[in-house]
């Protein structure tokens, strides 16, 4: 008899740890749910960030291209100024598609 009631304690005694590890687990899986949404978070503002840099990059580049025609404009004559403005202005037409189809996503 006392054998048994030594087995039935080491059962509950079982039961118990084994509980207590399911309570340590489920309160891990909680706080790596809670690591996670951060994450995607956080990966979410990199992307948007990364869409801006890359935004103001065109913006630039494009600005250079017309400063560098500009440029060119100051020192040729009047037919190559217009020709060069009309390469302007489409450019700029350009890059506002550009921005119009970046601004979408």
């Amino acid at each position: 008899m006392q054998e048994a009631l030594q087995s039935l304690e080491a059962i509950q005694q079982k039961i118990v740890l084994v509980q207590q590890r399911i309570d340590q687990q489920k309160k891990e899986i909680d706080e790596l749910l809670i690591e996670k949404e951060i994450l995607t978070e956080q990966l979410k503002k990199s992307e948007d960030d990364k869409t801006a840099q890359q935004t103001t990059i065109a913006d630039l580049q494009a600005q250079v291209q017309v400063l560098k025609l500009a440029k060119s404009l100051s020192d040729e004559d009047e037919n190559k100024k217009a020709d060069l403005k009309k390469m302007i202005n489409n450019m700029i037409k350009e890059v506002d598609k550009c921005l119009a189809v970046v601004n979408v996503n």
